[in-house]
């Protein structure tokens, strides 16, 4: 199934670029689409998020809201027409183009009067009875285009994946390579986990990857795998660890975000395999009690 995760940056105030407090934080381009987004809303409580992305070698930003904000997707965050607008880059390392940071407020350690949802005791909610999202293309601060989706953007040049690093089994690479290809993402992820007596792979799609609990992490046809759970692997010689990157508290141009497994782990819906053997592996059921933590 291809999915797109969408995440999200919060609302704007009434600024112009590159200027004083009273001017807009974003590029002229892109304040006018705001200002449309907001007259698109029904819920002033609402925040608005705006999230900068990578795709393929193309530049996107997704509208979305949520009720609160939350502090591990937040690098700064401003106020227009009395909303609150939060932004957030995963991969785009040339984002502040299209938004002038100096001129909005850079996030410390709380927004007031506003709920934070990446707490350990807060509750995720994103774009709960809100406007829908918007998924634009950056091709310049000039030319901001709405998509429908990335597939089907001509700029977008996707590498297929063929190779066969660091994973020894045949089957499971197969089933790696066959979810790049069938979904694009920012990186990827592959959890071994092991539950009473059974072993257990899944392979999901991501936005950033766990910094508390990543094993490792290599590259796929270009395409970033990050390594959880290797305690866990029913045959040693399974994963080629020579071949592993070793984490060192940071990855270029990704972000690591705390929490974010098993919170984020099933969103876009993964594969979870039962490992049989070496070469054998049983689709799990998401109708299993248990198939959140797996």
């Amino acid at each position: 199934m291809r999915r797109l995760l969408f995440l999200f940056i919060f609302l704007s105030s009434q600024f112009c670029y590159g200027q004083s407090s009273s001017s807009a934080v974003l590029c002229p381009k892109l304040d006018s689409l705001l200002c449309q987004y907001i007259k698109t809303s029904n819920n002033d409580n609402y925040s608005i998020h705006l999230t900068f992305m990578e795709y393929g070698g193309a530049e996107f930003l997704v509208f979305a809201e949520e009720f609160g904000y939350d502090s591990r997707f937040t690098d700064g965050y401003f106020y227009k027409q009395g909303r609150l607008i939060t932004y957030y880059s995963f991969n785009l390392k040339d984002w502040r183009k299209f938004i002038d940071s100096s001129a909005a407020i850079t996030y410390r350690d709380s927004i007031p009067d506003y709920n934070d949802n990446g707490r350990e005791d807060g509750v995720l909610m994103i774009s709960n009875g809100g406007a829908p999202q918007k998924l634009y293309l950056l091709r310049s601060p000039s030319e901001i285009l709405e998509v429908s989706n990335v597939y089907s953007c001509p700029d977008v040049k996707w590498e297929r994946a063929n190779d066969t690093n660091v994973i020894n089994s045949p089957k499971l690479n197969k089933i790696l390579n066959d979810y790049i290809n069938d979904n694009y993402h920012i990186l990827y992820a592959i959890r071994f986990n092991k539950i009473g007596r059974e072993y257990f792979v899944s392979i999901n799609g991501a936005f950033a990857y766990d910094n508390s609990m990543i094993n490792g992490y290599f590259y796929r046809n270009g395409h970033l795998v990050v390594l959880y759970g290797l305690e866990d692997l029913p045959y040693q010689d399974m994963i080629a660890t020579n071949e592993v990157l070793k984490f060192n508290g940071s990855i270029d141009n990704y972000r690591g975000v705390r929490r974010l497994i098993p919170e984020f782990q099933n969103l876009p819906l993964p594969i979870k395999l039962k490992i049989v053997s070496r070469e054998k592996f049983k689709k799990v059921s998401y109708k299993r009690r248990d198939w959140l933590s797996i």
